[in-house]
């Protein structure tokens, strides 16, 4: 049997196994959603959001064959997500990697592995820093490890994608684009349908744009982007 055949049948054994995952209607699944919020301390995030994202990603990474595309923009969206939130971000990186490494034997995760890391490279330099120590600290190690060591708090809170003294404020790619419609006059509604996200992520989003901004509407929000120069 050639090499190439052997890691097709592997890839086809990762999308069987993987596939109960990505069915809402298992208990099996309800129950690790529930644990994994319930432990990762998860209150500011629309939990439907949450999960629809965790799904693309994990989805993306077991889809053959890959696609590079989906995979940068299921990254984008969970990066825009927890952006300046390291710890919750090296949170739901670990549950995503728990959840491939279930019912998997450590051969299939290791052709897996390279796919994790072409996600990772696809998102903002923070992401990707995060992830290169991760695989430098466990090069060496059981790829089964790996879920450990991205989920590791203690590593997560060193790693800071800007420093408030130097930078003291600094919006997302995504906070940016929603903000920039919002200048032009359109509802959640309406940035909700032009940028393909659910109308409780752009409402999540002004939130965090408004607590950033140190605003409360979205007329201050605009006025004080532009005083910033965030806007044009």
């Amino acid at each position: 049997m050639s090499k190439d055949h052997s890691k097709s049948n592997a890839t086809a054994q990762i999308l069987v196994s993987i596939s109960y995952l990505l069915d809402s209607r298992h208990n099996t699944t309800t129950d690790m959603w529930k644990h994994f919020l319930a432990s990762a301390e998860i209150t500011d995030v629309p939990h439907q959001t949450l999960v629809e994202i965790v799904k693309d990603v994990i989805a993306c990474l077991c889809t053959e064959p890959f696609d590079t595309i989906q995979a940068q923009n299921a990254g984008k969206k969970l990066f825009d997500l927890y952006c300046n939130q390291p710890t919750l971000f090296g949170k739901t990186q670990q549950f995503i990697i728990h959840t491939l490494t279930i019912e998997l034997e450590k051969e299939h995760l290791v052709l897996l592995l390279p796919r994790i890391l072409g996600f990772c490279s696809a998102c903002t330099d923070g992401f990707v820093s995060c992830m290169q120590n991760t695989v430098i600290a466990t090069r060496e190690q059981n790829p089964i490890d790996l879920l450990h060591c991205v989920g590791d708090d203690s590593k997560a809170s060193e790693i800071e994608l800007f420093d408030e003294e130097t930078h003291p404020l600094r919006l997302s790619v995504r906070e940016l684009e929603i903000l920039e419609c919002v200048a032009t006059g359109m509802t959640n509604k309406a940035i909700a349908a032009k940028l393909n996200l659910s109308w409780t992520t752009i409402k999540w989003h002004l939130e965090q744009i408004y607590h950033k901004l140190q605003v409360t509407n979205r007329t201050a929000a605009v006025h004080r982007a532009r005083s910033l120069k965030l806007l044009s």
